[in-house]
């Protein structure tokens, strides 16, 4: 079963050799072939078929075939162009130059391809069909003198130019694609393209000079007359004198006028006239002028202009030229310069007249100027101004003298540069002082003031009086140099608690640094807390030599934040609370006579114990503050008005009048001198009451006056009617008492009160 598979097999694959090689020979023995044209229009031939564009053929291999196309192809829909065979390129890579030759079929010959070639015509029209053209035009170097038809390749680059007849001038092309004007001009060939010149009737134009031989500029171009010029009717021409100028000679001359009288520079139109024109410019001769100044290079004014590019002037004779000095000039160098003449001696402002004699000498002027010596004084730093012989010059200043002159420098010892910045004076560049003079040389110099910036640190206390700032490192004025840091600390005033920083610098410690990188704030803010002073608690009358009060005086509490304003209580019966503030002595509110931030007066009990005691005082919504005191029997103090830092006591006559420096006291007048804490009473008046008038509370401690060495007895001593607190002693001069100014005190049980003056004549 296996070999009889085996044997069929070995059949099939000899059956399927024998059919895959009569296929290969059927495709070998036909050759396909695509036969086109390289662009659409022209048409070839395929063994006598006419062909447009493209065509595919099947052929026997072997056979063979006419391929055929013509040499030139016109293009009906568009007159003027054609197409030119090139040649015939095969897929193998063969090319055929021939317009008809014949292939072999081949099973290599994919494809054949037909090459043409685009060509324009150029039409040039002369004069008309027939004709000879009396000019000439060259076209790519070939010249035509009639109407002519030229192929030419598409993209051809065209050279033409004419030749115009005699009595004629070209005047521009028709149909050249960019409209050119010139005789001779090019283009690019794109399109068939009709070319005509166009020439008009000329006029001979005679150009000429007086004296012969000099230039003229004419249509930009310079010309040297004389010149026979041929320009179209009515044509414009631009005709101007080179002028100044030199002959061959050398002799200098100078453009006066032209025969049509027209300015200088003009636009000429060619009338229409078959006869020659003339054109003559004149000339007359030139003076050479030399304008120099001295030093060389500063700009003086010639004619009304000082940028002429050089100071060599040819002036024809006759000419009236004005020159100007300026009073002041700058070199190049920044220095002023300053007129002072003319090398002619003529005015700075001066008119000059060419004269024949000049022709031959020329004139030679120069305007001389000193030179002033120049410092420029400037800052370190902007905005200084300085004082310059005693007038401001801000900086940069400029300072400009004749060379040895001296002059009188100031700077500032501070600016103000800003709010809180300022600049302070450090020194001049050359160590000289801050006022100083100087002799500038006739070299540029510069002078620096050195200023160091300073920035203002501001301590603010809120409230204003709370605190005293103390900066490290300390500054009389609160201003730093840049970048400098500050250590500020802060201290409570008496009334006062630190609460915090605000503005540049932060925090709730009494302390901080600020780096000075610009004007700073630091703003401390308080609250208010009562405080009484130590030993606070004093006489209301005045200092006592007594360390301590007594019961029933009145006594002045000092401190600080004790209340919110002045207030003044009613005088009888006096008010333990005045402004929401009470003082107390133990669990006793005292009668208040009134209060204010700094100084509180109250009466004591007259029945407080002596020894030392605690008082209270407290004002509503703060906190409360005590202090201690002491207590004692007797502690005289008198009343007394300062003037002029003299202590003069309080007396009064018997008609209550008081006694003063100005009204002195008799001897054997009866006076009264008031004081408080003298002692206790024969009997006790109520505290915070003034005294009833008609009663008399005594003191019960013995009183004497107490004169120098002297020592009086009064006449009475008591509680004063109609006050509260308040002690009267009444007493007689003697009629041996010193006149002048004496002093006195009381003494109470062998204790003294303070020392007060009283006036006696």
């Amino acid at each position: 079963m296996l070999l009889e598979l085996l044997k069929h097999t070995a059949v099939w694959m000899r059956v399927a050799g024998v059919l895959a090689g009569a296929a290969l020979m059927a495709q070998e023995t036909t050759s396909t072939v695509h036969i086109y044209a390289n662009m659409e229009g022209p048409v070839f031939e395929v063994d006598g078929q006419r062909q447009s564009k493209a065509g595919v053929f099947g052929w026997p291999v072997g056979t063979r075939h006419v391929l055929t196309s013509g040499l030139v192809q016109y293009d009906a829909a568009r007159p003027g162009v054609r197409w030119v065979f090139g040649s015939w390129i095969l897929s193998n890579g063969i090319t055929v130059s021939e317009p008809s030759w014949t292939l072999t079929a081949s099973p290599s010959l994919r494809s054949v391809r037909v090459v043409y070639g685009v060509e324009y015509l150029l039409r040039l029209r002369l004069c008309g069909a027939g004709c000879v053209s009396p000019t000439t035009v060259s076209v790519n170097g070939t010249v035509y003198t009639r109407d002519a038809e030229i192929w030419m390749p598409a993209g051809t680059a065209v050279q033409v130019m004419t030749v115009p007849a005699s009595g004629q001038v070209f005047v521009g092309w028709q149909g050249i694609p960019a409209g050119a004007t010139d005789a001779s001009t090019s283009f690019v060939l794109t399109e068939p393209t009709t070319l005509t010149p166009m020439f008009d009737n000329a006029r001979q134009v005679r150009l000429a000079t007086v004296p012969e031989g000099l230039r003229l500029v004419v249509d930009r171009a310079t010309v040297m007359p004389p010149i026979t010029m041929e320009w179209a009717y009515n044509s414009l021409h631009a005709v101007s004198p080179v002028t100044p100028q030199y002959d061959q000679w050398g002799k200098a001359w100078v453009f006066r006028s032209w025969s049509n009288d027209q300015p200088a520079q003009h636009t000429y139109r060619v009338e229409p006239s078959s006869a020659p024109a003339t054109l003559t410019a004149n000339f007359v001769p030139g003076a050479r002028f030399s304008i120099r100044t001295s030093p060389a290079g500063l700009k003086v004014r010639v004619d009304g202009r000082d940028d002429w590019p050089t100071g060599n002037f040819i002036w024809a004779v006759g000419e009236t030229h004005r020159v100007e000095a300026p009073a002041r000039l700058m070199d190049a160098q920044g220095r002023a310069c300053v007129f002072v003449r003319w090398s002619n001696e003529g005015t700075a402002a001066q008119e000059l007249t060419v004269a024949d004699a000049q022709v031959e000498t020329g004139m030679n002027l120069t305007a001389v100027y000193e030179t002033q010596a120049k410092v420029l004084v400037r800052s370190s730093e902007p905005g200084v101004t300085f004082a310059v012989d005693g007038v401001e010059c801000p900086s940069p200043c400029p300072v400009e003298r004749r060379p040895g002159t001296e002059v009188r420098l100031a700077a500032p010892m501070t600016v103000a540069a800003g709010d809180g910045v300022r600049l302070d004076f450090q020194g001049w560049s050359d160590g000289g002082p801050r006022e100083r003079t100087f002799t500038p040389t006739t070299d540029t110099q510069s002078l620096t003031a050195v200023y160091r910036m300073m920035l203002r640190l501001a301590t603010i206390s809120d409230p204003p009086a709370a605190a005293t700032f103390r900066a490290q490192p300390a500054s009389p004025d609160g201003y730093y140099e840049v970048r400098t840091d500050v250590t500020l600390a802060v201290e409570a005033r008496p009334g006062f608690r630190f609460r915090k920083w605000e503005g540049d610098l932060a925090g709730s410690w009494a302390y901080g640094t600020l780096r000075m990188t610009g004007p700073k704030n630091a703003r401390a803010l308080f609250e208010v807390v009562p405080e009484v002073a130590p030993a606070g608690v004093r006489n209301a009358a005045a200092e006592t030599p007594v360390e301590g009060v007594a019961p029933g005086s009145v006594i002045a509490i000092y401190g600080a934040s004790l209340a919110g304003e002045t207030i003044v209580g009613p005088e009888n019966p006096l008010s333990q609370t005045l402004g929401n503030v009470t003082v107390r002595v133990g669990n006793r509110l005292l009668p208040l006579l009134f209060v204010s931030p700094e100084q509180i007066n109250a009466q004591l009990p007259p029945d407080l114990e002596p020894g030392p005691q605690r008082l209270v005082v407290r004002w509503e919504g703060k906190p409360e503050v005590e202090s201690s005191f002491e207590a004692v029997r007797n502690a005289p103090g008198l009343f007394q008005q300062r003037v002029e830092d003299l202590a003069w006591g309080t007396f009064a006559r018997a008609d209550g009048s008081l006694v003063t420096a100005a009204s002195p006291a008799r001897r054997g007048d009866v006076l009264t001198v008031y004081g408080t804490g003298f002692g206790p009473y024969n009997s006790m008046p109520p505290a915070g009451f003034a005294v009833p008038e008609g009663l008399r509370y005594r003191l019960i401690d013995p009183v004497s006056i107490v004169a120098g060495d002297r020592e009086w007895q009064p006449v009475d001593a008591f509680a004063a009617p109609g006050r509260t607190g308040i002690d009267a002693v009444r007493f007689q001069i003697p009629e041996d008492a010193p006149a002048g100014t004496m002093e006195l005190k009381v003494r109470v049980r062998g204790t003294e009160s303070n020392t007060v003056l009283l006036a006696v004549q």
